[in-house]
């Protein structure tokens, strides 16, 4: 039989995965419909119509899954870079709270700050 805690751990492992995984799924949508059609608008906007099959989005869609398929690395890059951009910055969050909990900041001897010298005259 599990104890209380016990249960109330694995409630907290539960949810959090279940957030995890909601999160990677809602950031693979973003890359794969939400980011490409961005980039066509975009490029449409500034470069003029999609002159790959008919010249729509649906086309400029279907040559990116194609070259997915295909395993062109950009097309790669584009669709995971949502995912890739919020794993950086939560690993570089994570190792900055670390550096200062491990106490890598300031030493206790290295408070020499502007108002504790004294000014000197000329």
């Amino acid at each position: 039989m599990k104890t209380p805690s016990r249960l109330h751990q694995h409630g907290r492992l539960h949810n959090r995965l279940l957030g995890e995984s909601l999160g990677v799924l809602v950031l693979l949508a973003l890359g794969f419909v939400a980011l490409p059609l961005a980039v066509y608008y975009v490029g449409s906007a500034f470069f003029g119509p999609y002159e790959g099959g008919t010249g729509g989005a649906g086309s400029f869609l279907g040559a990116l899954f194609a070259a997915l398929a295909a395993g062109d690395r950009g097309a790669w890059l584009l669709v995971l870079s949502p995912l890739l951009v919020i794993t950086l910055l939560r690993l570089a969050r994570g190792a900055l709270r670390a550096r200062r909990r491990y106490g890598q900041g300031p030493r206790d001897g290295d408070h020499n700050t502007a108002a504790e010298q004294t000014p000197t005259e000329t």
